[in-house]
């Protein structure tokens, strides 16, 4: 038992006096990893869906555009009455116009 306490502070004292070496080595792998990982990531296409989602948000056609304008001015006409009921529909109408503009843009459901 004595032998392994010796060995255990021998392995100690070498640890606390090669600190700052294992610092800079765990640094050094942690580095190299880090890059292996992007580069495997980029080499696998691990990024091209969320490219895809980028380009689909930017070739939004202009006619759908111009139809969400005029179904959001008949929300915006709905809430700005007294009639609760229209209050109502501007809600459900707004939820989907949400809906078909998340639908279009990236290709929900």
């Amino acid at each position: 038992m004595e032998t392994f306490s010796l060995f255990l502070q021998h392995i100690i004292g070498w640890v606390v006096g090669e600190w700052t070496l294992i610092r800079v080595v765990s640094a050094v792998i942690s580095v190299i990893l880090l890059v292996a990982i992007v580069r495997y990531m980029i080499v696998l296409d691990y990024f091209y869906e969320r490219r895809e989602y980028g380009r689909r948000a930017y070739n939004y056609p202009k006619e759908y555009k111009k139809q969400n304008l005029k179904k959001w001015e008949m929300i915006l006409r709905h809430i700005q009455t007294s009639n609760p009921a229209l209050w109502k529909k501007a809600v459900q109408e707004a939820d989907d116009l949400l809906f078909e503009v998340l639908r279009r843009r990236l290709s929900w459901v």
